[in-house]
């Protein structure tokens, strides 16, 4: 709980819970906005449209993994797993698509082998 939140406790928070199964994560960023950021068109960092979603295909042999974004301008994505950045070959196919109206796709396709 924040009383009197302020500036400077803006930032990227990360709230970890596991047991003896695994671990589950969620990130959650804070961002305080400032004098002027409510006109109309004002340039604004990447904003996440809905949750990112999980889709197995295949039956399982290709798990998609999508997030949709708004940005004033073109933004960039990058996928990690377990903080370390991923990078495409023959397990990871990444893409990103410009959806029109300032919206982009970011997939990543994990190729699962048997």
């Amino acid at each position: 709980m924040f009383k009197e939140p302020n500036v400077g406790d803006g930032g990227a928070y990360k709230c970890t819970a596991s047991n003896q199964f695994g671990e589950s994560n969620a990130n959650i960023n804070l961002n305080f906005a400032g004098a002027g950021d409510e006109q109309k068109g004002a340039a604004k960092g990447p904003t996440f449209l809905s949750k990112p979603r999980i889709i197995p295909k295949d039956g399982g042999a290709l798990i998609v993994m999508e997030c949709r974004v708004k940005s004033t301008s073109k933004p960039y994505g990058i996928w990690y797993k377990n903080g370390v950045p991923i990078h495409e070959n023959t397990l990871y196919s990444i893409s990103f698509s410009d959806l029109g109206e300032s919206s982009y796709l970011l997939q990543l396709e994990l190729h699962v082998s048997y």
